[in-house]
This record gives C-alpha cells, structure tokens and sequence, in this order.
C-alpha cells in the first residue's frame, strides 16, 4: 500500500529507475488517447497508474491477485492510515479508497 501510493506524482522515468526489479509495462489508455497506462507487478498484486500528458502517475489502480487478501489489505489501511470514511483513507498526499464492483475488490490511490 505504501509503495502503491508512493508512486502518485511521479514522472514514469522515475518510477521506472525506482522500481528496478519490479515487471512495468506501459501501455496506451483504451479511453483517452492522450494518457498513457502503468502496470506494475507487485508480490501480489499488480497496481495500473494512469499517466497524464506530463507523464505523472495521477491516479492509481491496485488489484488483488486473490480477494483473501483483502482483509490483510484492509488490516493495513486501519493501522497505518488515516480513516476519513468507510473504506477511504488518508495516507500523506493520497487519498486511497476500497471500491467493489460485482464480487471483486480493488483500491483507487489518487493524489491530493
């Protein structure tokens, strides 16, 4: 979660010298032509940053390689972050929060 939100505000050359060992690819946003997408494969989980025509990471995407871990995550969250709302933390300059669509889980990182 930490290294998830770390990355919020960083140009992707950055991101890319800071993470070294980690699998980033970059690929074209499906919905705006003029960003960009970052997905970067964590233990386990893989995070996708939008990228803005600066090329800054703006908003922030994890998604759990298996919803058991979400209670681990969320455990996470209560412990070292700041809780402004149900399922929405304050941590530093980002804003993280829980969302659910259908039966999966996944955790939104936007720069505040």
């Amino acid at each position: 979660m930490m290294q998830a939100s770390s990355i919020l505000g960083c140009d992707k050359a950055i991101v890319k010298k800071n993470f070294p060992h980690h699998n980033i690819n970059i690929i074209p946003d499906p919905l705006n032509s003029d960003k960009e997408l970052m997905e970067i494969r964590l233990k386990d989980a893989t995070v996708t940053y939008v990228i803005n025509n600066q090329d800054i990471c703006s908003t922030g995407y994890l998604f759990l390689d298996d919803i058991s871990d979400l209670k681990r995550y969320l455990n996470i969250c209560n412990k070292y972050f700041k809780t402004v709302a149900q399922d929405s933390w304050k941590y530093k300059n980002c804003g993280i929060e829980l969302q659910q669509e259908g039966t999966d889980f996944y955790f939104i990182f936007q720069y505040i």
